[in-house]
């Protein structure tokens, strides 16, 4: 299996999975009373049902995390109920279904999610009474579906998604789906055994630190015995094969998509066709999207100037430009999905 492509603002990290669009919002705070907001959608690259990010990005000097805990909190009614608005106003998110939240002292994770796709929401807390969005991952495939399926009798646990960024306040997120057989979870950190909050089938936690790639996790029984101990990494559902992926490309898959996996192998030459067919497709919808390649390393990286303009015409402390947005991110997505997808799966499976 190739090295995942990089998709990102920085070198730090890697964006691997199928139709992903991490939208990062980072501030930048003049005034007490002024804050201007810049979104970045970055390029997706597939390699499964995991889906593993990091980003990078930096916010005001705070105290972000004050107050966090490696313990499960019970959760304010109110604190869940403000963290879901500032959630929402993010388009990927507003029309899921809310599955957990996961609230420590002054910083929260949401996770959303049906048979379309799902999305996980990190945030801060700005007063007593709100929470301003940190990062949102977002994937429009059935991972729920598939990781349910495979829970139970093949797996204790499954991790849908690992998520961490860099700044002034790092931090990281990991969650997934359990079986019925699973009480407890705990994750092993660089802060010491985080306890995951359990609510149904679906776990999540997330703690100071960018460490997330290396995270552990342990599942526990009703009877507290240990019956998983694996590295959240290597517990994601089962891959399409290339030989499944190269049939749906015949089906239904472009021009372009049929003649490179014609032979079910991608070169780094055809791969860089595919990222040129997104573009252009973006660039139909009347967007634009800039990808800035490395020869030599055979990675690239890909930002909308579009989206970052849309979301800066949005309200101070808010997402707003929804409006704005969404048309943007669809056409990001959909592109995508039509015109790189398929080929960016083989790529780093062969």
């Amino acid at each position: 299996m190739k090295q995942p492509v990089e998709s990102q603002l920085t070198s730090y990290g890697q964006v691997v999975d199928d139709a992903i669009s991490t939208h990062l919002a980072s501030a930048e705070a003049p005034g007490p009373q002024q804050t201007r907001l810049r979104l970045r959608v970055l390029a997706p690259l597939a390699i499964g049902a995991l889906a593993l990010v990091a980003v990078m990005f930096v916010l005001p000097s705070s105290e972000a995390w004050a107050g966090w805990t490696p313990a499960t909190q019970a959760s304010d009614p109110a604190d869940v109920a403000a963290l879901d608005d500032a959630c929402r106003t993010v388009p990927a998110v507003a029309d899921l279904p809310a599955l957990a939240f996961d609230v420590r002292g002054e910083g929260g994770a949401a996770i959303y999610g049906d048979e379309q796709g799902w999305a996980s929401c990190h945030a801060d807390r700005t007063n007593s009474a709100t929470f301003r969005i940190v990062s949102v991952q977002s994937h429009t495939a059935p991972d729920l579906d598939v990781a349910r399926a495979q829970v139970g009798a093949e797996h204790a646990v499954v991790t849908i998604a690992l998520s961490w960024h860099q700044g002034d306040d790092p931090a990281s997120l990991v969650w997934g789906v359990n079986a019925p057989s699973v009480a407890a979870i705990e994750i092993g950190t660089g802060q010491g055994p985080v306890a995951a909050s359990v609510v149904d089938d679906i776990w999540v936690a997330w703690w100071p630190g960018s460490d997330a790639e290396s995270a552990e996790v342990l599942a526990f029984d009703p009877e507290g015995r240990l019956v998983l101990d694996e590295p959240a990494s290597a517990l994601a559902a089962s891959l399409p094969s290339i030989g499944e992926i190269v049939s749906s490309v015949e089906q239904d898959g472009t021009e372009l998509a049929r003649a490179v996996l014609s032979d079910g192998t991608v070169t780094w030459a055809e791969f860089r066709s595919g990222l040129a067919a997104w573009q252009s497709c973006v660039a139909e919808a009347g967007y634009e999207l800039t990808i800035e390649i490395d020869e030599d390393a055979q990675t690239y990286r890909a930002i909308s100037p579009t989206v970052s303009v849309a979301a800066e015409r949005g309200q101070p402390d808010d997402l707003a430009g929804e409006a704005l947005l969404q048309p943007i991110v669809t056409a990001i997505e959909s592109c995508y999905a039509s015109q790189l997808s398929p080929i960016a799966r083989v790529y780093v499976q062969q």
